[in-house]
């Protein structure tokens, strides 16, 4: 496995865990708090699975999705991927956020593995690669490398977005559909 270094090859599967727990009070046993998003092309499927605090000592299941994908989605996801994480350099994590881990495997089998804070702005041709794969996969509640932005958190906020970002990294969310 590699570290933290560019990506090479052709993207076959990707492994995004997106993880929202940072400093603060202890989530309600509902609250989720962590999603993993795995797409493959083998399999032609994006999966996500959402995990609940439980008693913290080990998080709950609480929902699958699994969907079958056209192939021209799955090759624009996986294509954004390596051209976002072939040219990737290492960036600073941000205290009291949460967190991101990805594995991306090529098709020698091949794996590269990165990780960064739940408020990473990856772009791709212009646009926000965590806002494009929640507009491809039809999830608005993907996490992926931050959370969308909900309009009762920029509505009457004095906060810039950055700002805003930072606040709703740190939040929590009950129970919801992807």
């Amino acid at each position: 496995m590699y570290d933290g270094v560019p990506f090479s090859g052709r993207l076959v599967k990707l492994r995004l865990k997106s993880n929202a727990l940072s400093y603060g009070p202890v989530p309600e046993p509902d609250a989720e708090v962590e999603q993993k998003l795995e797409i493959s092309v083998k399999k032609k499927t994006a999966r996500l699975s959402c995990y609940n605090f439980g008693n913290g000592a080990k998080y709950l299941l609480n929902q699958v999705y699994v969907r079958r994908e056209s192939e021209k989605d799955i090759r624009d996801i996986l294509a954004m991927f390596e051209a976002v994480f072939s040219a990737y350099e290492p960036i600073g994590f941000v205290c009291d956020a949460g967190s991101w881990e990805l594995v991306l495997t090529n098709d020698k089998r091949e794996r590269f593995r990165y990780e960064g804070t739940l408020c990473t702005d990856f772009s791709w041709q212009g646009e926000n690669i965590s806002d494009r794969l929640r507009s491809i996969l039809d999830w608005p509640n993907l996490w992926a490398f931050a959370p969308a932005l909900e309009e009762e958190a920029d509505a009457g906020s004095e906060n810039d977005d950055e700002d805003t970002l930072m606040w709703h990294t740190n939040a929590v969310r009950v129970k919801a559909k992807p």
